[in-house]
């Protein structure tokens, strides 16, 4: 498959059928036993798209050590590898919203940093990494700061993996769902969260790509949505669920949407899909075989 002109190789150590048509070539296995000095000399990366990081607030507080060997120890040995051997190569990471500390306003590049995980604060130790790299090296690289990435591939093609514990994939999969919180300082009194489509994202990934744009970006879509929205929205598309209403979580602000001109700036990105294109999606692959 040629993507704009390039091979596109993955490597993860989960083999899924649903991706091998947008890839040329796939290696099933964990990145730091695949991506070695041998292969490196054997294949030549214009850009490496980095989103290998293991992902989930609550594991990695109980079990930090596997975050931070995945999440910072392979990441920087990849880096140091394509740093050595291929260093025109522009390195693209999945960073994320959670390094932010928490507030009501649009959040935007330059916020404050507050991490409250080990999961969190391995993406904001990788990020120093990068820029650090870069200064001392040159080495191009664009971080991603993903706020809640949702949706799936139009037409159902590919979509979250089951089981999830994002609200999109309970309301769908669930019979029942429990909403945390209702007494937010909020319009309707539940949370307000800024959502991105998955498609959105990977546009963003191109859009860089393409420009060769350095730094990091906020990844939204500048648009609160409240749990009650979304969960009006879910329910007009599957049908009735059982909500049943749970305490608030603790430390979970009222509010936390992305301010994104940057992005739009200087990627000339927006995103395009809306709650609707999300929810029908979810509901598209949710239906797939």
């Amino acid at each position: 498959m040629l993507f704009r002109s390039h091979k596109v190789i993955g490597v993860d150590r989960v083999y899924r059928q649903r991706i091998e048509p947008y890839m040329d070539k796939f290696y099933k296995g964990d990145v730091a036993d695949i991506i070695t000095p041998e292969f490196l000399q054997q294949h030549s990366f214009d850009a490496v798209i980095h989103c290998a990081g293991t992902s989930l607030v609550g594991p990695s507080v109980h079990w930090p050590d596997d975050y931070y060997t995945n999440n910072v120890a392979k990441t920087i040995n990849l880096i140091s590898l394509l740093n050595k051997y291929q260093k025109h190569t522009h390195f693209m990471f999945s960073s994320s919203a959670s390094i932010y500390k928490t507030s009501n306003n649009l959040l935007d590049e330059d916020d404050i940093k507050e991490p409250q995980s080990p999961y969190a604060k391995t993406k904001l130790m990788i990020e120093h990494v990068l820029e650090d790299y870069r200064k001392a090296h040159g080495f191009k690289y664009t971080a991603f700061r993903y706020f809640n990435a949702c949706g799936a591939v139009h037409g159902g093609l590919h979509g979250q993996e089951p089981h999830a514990s994002h609200i999109f994939p309970q309301l769908f999969e669930s019979k029942a769902f429990t909403l945390n919180g209702t007494d937010y300082k909020t319009d309707d009194g539940t949370c307000v969260r800024d959502y991105i489509h998955v498609t959105d994202i990977a546009i963003a990934h191109v859009n860089a790509m393409d420009k060769l744009v350095v730094g990091a970006y906020n990844l939204g879509s500048g648009v609160g949505m409240s749990n009650q929205q979304i969960i009006n929205k879910v329910l007009e598309k599957i049908g009735k669920r059982s909500i049943l209403i749970g305490p608030r979580r603790q430390g979970d602000p009222d509010t936390l949407v992305a301010s994104i001109s940057k992005a739009k700036m200087l990627l000339q990105w927006t995103p395009m899909n809306t709650l609707t294109d999300i929810v029908n999606d979810l509901d598209a692959w949710y239906k797939s075989d």
